[in-house]
């Protein structure tokens, strides 16, 4: 069942506010209908900010004055509203550069044998030349296939999925029951660019093989993906020319296919990391410092217990938060695009749909339990389908947190009374008075509002645009 919209002021999904609480401690209850699902308890109103700086502000940039202000933060401030859902998150959408990135990412080094393959080139040579002269490289250096993909801009999931299928397709010099590869091309098995590197590199031992490999890695990349083109190009530029189209062009759009991946991570460990601070349990117990090394726990729908995965009768989740009784009492899904997210997002939609309306089941027939979901929703990609992607999911999930959004997972949590939130001070660089109005809107009444240089004797969290005292 989806949540109905009201039309009064301002509605948001994340926090149920008083008129939904049930008799046990005032937390809140699904058994609402949808039209007080969607609306937040009310904090104390908030006049007119002032252009002090907040705590949180304050420890990134002591010496900011508000006119030093990047803009982004002016327009959000005098403009932003958050009257909706669709306003809040977009208000509050982070930028692929500002969401963190998990891990470690390994730095994309310069091409050290393209330039060799350059100076030996023949002027002006054809297609033909040019594949013989990039075989015979690649089997001086097969790391070069690496360099010679980054050029042609075929990214290294392209390059070996490409590969895979091509070598499979061939059968190994001498003989008629093998695969250039090895592998049958009725099961087509996948594998990466350093398994090509390695037959190019036993060039000694296998020497047939490897100048099969490296003769058909030329063609693929001269005939299919126009290396020719780029080597002729590449090779009448100057050293430094070379040297700023690797550094500006080629190697950064493969350092961000990297770097992609991993900024969903980061979020979860950023989410994860304040909720642990709270002093909540949460599964994976490690997310916050080891955010991609973790497997996502699964629950069985029927209890909300953990449960061994089963592709048939499980939900798997993110990130779980459990209450002092060892009970699950929230389930986070992580979906955090920061390019479009394609069909993809619209399977993610109905995912989130499929897990609340499990979580919803649950809560009919359990209500001391109250499980809640929650979406860990950020990034500029579902701009490309708001419709198919993130409107669904805003109305779907009893809370959606964002990166610059935490500190609601903290207001939420003192709601469902897991955790004791003392105070607030909003970034008041980036909130503006209509903003900061809606979105005090999820503080409960006990907890504090701080402005301008306002603080109290209490342990300061960094909680996204705001600064919550424990």
């Amino acid at each position: 069942m989806v949540n109905a919209r009201p039309t009064s002021i301002p509605w948001t999904v994340g926090v149920l506010d008083p008129p939904g609480m049930s008799a046990r401690g005032g937390q809140p209850s699904l058994q609402n209908p949808p039209e007080t699902l969607g609306r937040p308890a009310r904090g104390p109103p908030l006049s007119r900010c002032t252009d002090t700086l907040s705590p949180m502000a304050a420890q990134h940039a002591p010496d900011q004055s508000p006119s030093d202000v990047p803009i982004a933060s002016e327009v959000v401030r005098e403009l932003a509203k958050c009257d909706s859902p669709e306003k809040e998150y977009w208000t509050h959408v982070s930028a692929q550069e500002e969401l963190p990135i998990a891990g470690d990412v390994i730095a994309v080094q310069p091409p050290k044998g393209l330039d060799r393959l350059i100076e030996h080139l023949p002027a002006g040579a054809s297609g033909p030349v040019i594949t013989a002269h990039v075989t015979n490289e690649l089997l001086r250096d097969p790391e070069l296939l690496d360099e010679l993909r980054l050029l042609v801009s075929v990214p290294d999931k392209r390059c070996y999925l490409d590969l895979s299928y091509i070598f499979s397709r061939i059968f190994e010099p001498g003989t008629r029951s093998r695969t250039l590869c090895g592998c049958p091309p009725d099961e087509l098995t996948r594998h990466q660019l350093s398994f090509f590197c390695n037959i190019l590199k036993q060039s000694a031992k296998q020497p047939d093989r490897a100048f099969a490999a490296a003769e058909t890695i030329a063609r693929y990349l001269v005939e299919t993906k126009g290396l020719s083109t780029i080597l002729n190009v590449y090779g009448d530029l100057t050293v430094a020319q070379r040297k700023a189209i690797i550094e500006k062009l080629v190697l950064p759009g493969d350092a961000q296919q990297r770097e992609a991946k991993r900024r969903g991570h980061g979020a979860e460990a950023a989410l994860a990391a304040t909720i642990a601070t709270l002093g909540c349990r949460i599964e994976p117990a490690d997310k916050a410092a080891h955010p991609m090394g973790a497997s996502d726990p699964n629950v069985d729908p029927s209890t909300f217990e953990l449960a061994p995965r089963n592709a048939e009768s499980t939900i798997s989740f993110d990130l779980l938060i459990f209450d002092a009784a060892d009970k699950i009492r929230v389930c986070v899904q992580s979906l955090v695009q920061s390019s479009d997210p394609g069909q993809f997002g619209v399977e993610k939609a109905k995912d989130t749909r499929n897990a609340r309306e499990q979580i919803d089941r649950f809560n009919r027939a359990s209500p001391e339990r109250d499980v809640q979901l929650w979406g860990l929703l950020d990034g500029v990609g579902y701009s490309e389908n708001k419709n198919g992607t993130i409107n669904r999911m805003l109305s779907d999930v009893h809370a959606f947190i964002q990166l610059k959004t935490i500190y609601k997972s903290a207001l939420a949590l003192h709601h469902l009374g897991l955790a004791h939130i003392r105070a607030i001070h909003f970034d008041e660089n980036f909130y503006g008075a209509t903003s900061l109005e809606h979105m005090s809107h999820y503080v409960p009444d006990e907890v504090k509002v701080l402005r301008g240089d306002k603080t109290i004797d209490a342990r300061a969290v960094p909680a996204g645009m705001a600064t919550i005292y424990v």
